[in-house]
């Protein structure tokens, strides 16, 4: 490996953390600019997060940044699987190959999970409903399901990769997770219930998809440590002469 190639990799590190500020910080422009616009109301209640990205001009915004964290979270669930992968190839040869799956599933999870993210910028809530909730199942649900997988195959690399501490952390985040996973759909379905009348129960549900997507993003910044002792090498590419020469 050249001095550049190392170079490069010592700031991988900064890919999760970057993906983890990505989407609060997604949330807080759209959420003040929505403000600014008085298309949320800011007094006696509390949007949900698609709700401050809904109506121009701040839907572009929102749609924009959004797609932007898609990206980087992709980025970040790919390196993250081919770490894994390369640990249990050399750090643990006597891994089973059930761990290899469960490493493949995550990595399919986690990409359905960030095309979910972009889906959710790209459909608006007063455009397109069904694309837009299909979009934030893939984004919540399936991102929920990446944080437990996580959490076993950080019990899978413990001493070799993981640290205990690092693996108790994902357990809590997971846990927070799906916690406010279960009081975003309990409290917009009680919300719905009493035919939208009763306030505290839309606040339920609000309030738990933000610290549920706070959560998520949290799970991202946990993979830092470990990305510090990854190495990524440039992709070689190659012309086949004889394709050409063929022409």
């Amino acid at each position: 490996m050249s001095n550049k190639h190392c170079s490069s990799s010592r700031y991988l590190f900064l890919l999760p953390l970057i993906t983890c500020l990505a989407f609060p910080i997604t949330f807080v422009i759209s959420y003040g600019y929505s403000i600014a616009n008085k298309n949320v109301n800011s007094t006696g209640d509390f949007p949900y997060i698609s709700e401050t990205g809904t109506k121009p001009p701040e839907s572009c915004v929102f749609g924009q940044l959004l797609n932007i964290a898609a990206v980087i979270s992709g980025l970040t669930i790919y390196v993250r699987y081919r770490q894994t992968h390369q640990a249990f190839k050399h750090l643990i040869p006597s891994s089973s190959k059930n761990n290899y799956r469960w490493n493949t599933a995550a990595l399919v999870v986690g990409m359905c999970a960030s095309l979910g993210v972009s889906m959710v910028g790209n459909f608006q809530m007063d455009n397109l409903l069904i694309a837009h909730y299909i979009g934030a199942g893939l984004a919540f649900v399936l991102g929920t399901v990446y944080s437990w997988m996580q959490v076993y195959l950080s019990y899978s690399l413990l001493v070799y990769m993981c640290s205990r501490a690092m693996f108790y952390f994902r357990i809590v985040c997971s846990f927070i997770t799906t916690l406010f996973l279960i009081g975003t759909l309990v409290g917009a379905q009680l919300y719905q219930n009493n035919n939208k009348q009763v306030l505290s129960f839309r606040l339920l549900s609000t309030i738990s998809e933000w610290i549920m997507a706070l959560g998520l993003a949290v799970l991202f910044a946990t993979f830092a440590s470990e990305f510090k002792a990854t190495k990524v090498e440039k992709p070689r590419i190659s012309i086949i002469q004889e394709k050409l020469s063929s022409r």
